[in-house]
């Protein structure tokens, strides 16, 4: 992980509020860009994952008004190796500071990566990461609802550091490859302006009050045909109704869907929403492989994250396509219709472990042993009133009332005298 005053010192600040507008001018100017990747490349050797992350979220980040849940190093991990390697066009709708294309980077460092993000101020991360790496692509400040670019920059590799230039306008064109962790349930205004936006035709505009499919749909948008999508969205995508449901039906008669993987709660830093994996593809999905892994991880404290062998049990199970008891399943469209399209993964994979039934034996010598102190406890307590009343006769009627006493509250303790 990144040491966050190391950082400020490289760049000369003293406030975490100052990184974005410094970092920006640092990019700027190609020698003092050059200078600052080479020492932050010769501290931080290990490239293969997002060291901004947790720093970014944590300083920078701004959960309330742009519900911005960085992508945790695991689930970064997961889509790559679902994704694959295959391809020469990868797109990140929704990239952040790069987390889940740098995971891809990692696995193939030839593709052409295509990188949209909204908040200016991740701006400057997002290309220092990719540029540090030598990554060939662009990264586009945008609206991915609206369409709205507001700036343009293409990464051109060089000896050792991307060249960072502006660019006129969005590469465009379609990818084999897309992945994306957008907002959660972000309302979008407006939506009745879209009813003729290409990007929609054929599934229907999402509701204002979640834009989910909205990104969905604009990512599906942009996928080649045979190509895959990744994404990680919360789990009411589902199974909520009104808008969302016709555009799931629509999805899955197209034959959209390829995959729906339930994951761990409590992967992100900021968050305890839960979440899942959607896989996409272009259209002939003919059956959906359901899984659950959501009792797949390791946890310490508020978060929980998941390992090399729980993330190699999901590539698996999505390679083979295997229904595995209590893990997964392979779901037909017929299934599905007849539960109103509704994808709600503990409809298709039951996940229930009986509890074990004890041994009978076991069992006997349990109540045999209870009986046992019971029967040791009334010797006890007839001994102890023996020695406390004498032997007078009125002593005789009160441990009498008093064994009659005693026997009453074992019946109702235990059922037994």
């Amino acid at each position: 992980m990144l040491d966050n005053e190391k950082f400020k010192a490289l760049i000369g600040i003293s406030e975490n509020y100052e990184m974005p507008e410094k970092l920006m001018k640092i990019l700027e100017n190609k020698g003092e860009r050059e200078r600052i990747f080479t020492i932050l490349a010769d501290q931080e050797t290990d490239m293969s994952y997002d060291w901004f992350t947790d720093v970014y979220q944590q300083e920078h980040g701004d959960r309330d008004a742009l519900k911005q849940d960085f992508t945790p190093r695991c689930l970064t991990e997961c889509l790559a190796g679902l994704v694959g390697t295959n391809g020469s066009r990868h797109a990140d709708v929704c990239a952040g500071t790069g987390g889940l294309t740098i995971a891809a980077w990692n696995r193939n460092p030839d593709r052409y990566y295509y990188c949209e993000e909204f908040s200016k101020r991740t701006i400057p991360v997002l290309l220092l990461n990719l540029a540090i790496r030598n990554v060939r692509g662009q990264v586009v400040n945008t609206d991915a609802l609206t369409g709205e670019v507001f700036a343009v920059y293409d990464l051109v590799p060089g000896l050792r550091f991307s060249d960072i230039r502006a660019a006129p306008e969005p590469a465009g064109g379609l990818f084999d490859a897309v992945v994306m962790n957008p907002p959660y349930s972000m309302q979008w205004p407006d939506v009745d302006q879209y009813s003729t936006d290409a990007r929609f035709a054929g599934y229907g505009v999402p509701p204002k009050k979640a834009a989910d499919y909205a990104f969905i749909l604009h990512g599906l948008h942009k996928l080649q045909r045979g190509g895959r999508m990744w994404a990680i969205v919360p789990h009411g995508v589902l199974f909520r109704g009104g808008r969302e449901l016709e555009i799931r039906k629509q999805l899955l008669e197209h034959g959209n869907i390829d995959a729906v993987i339930g994951v761990p709660n409590k992967l992100f830093l900021n968050t305890q929403i839960p979440v899942c994996l959607i896989g996409f593809g272009s259209g002939g999905c003919e059956n959906i492989l359901m899984a659950d892994a959501s009792n797949e991880y390791e946890g310490a404290g508020k978060q929980n994250w998941m390992t090399g062998d729980h993330i190699e049990r999901i590539w698996n199970c999505y390679k083979n396509r295997q229904a595995e008891k209590q893990y997964s399943s392979i779901v037909g469209i017929e299934r599905i219709r007849e539960n109103d399209y509704n994808l709600n993964i503990p409809r298709y994979v039951d996940t229930y472990i009986p509890e074990q039934i004890p041994d009978l034996l076991e069992s006997l010598d349990e109540l045999i042993r209870i009986e046992q102190q019971i029967e040791d406890a009334e010797y006890d307590f007839y001994d102890m009133m023996k020695q406390l009343t004498g032997t007078t006769e009125e002593s005789e009627q009160q441990l009498q009332q008093a064994k009659e006493k005693w026997k009453r509250m074992l019946v109702m303790k235990y059922g037994t005298a």
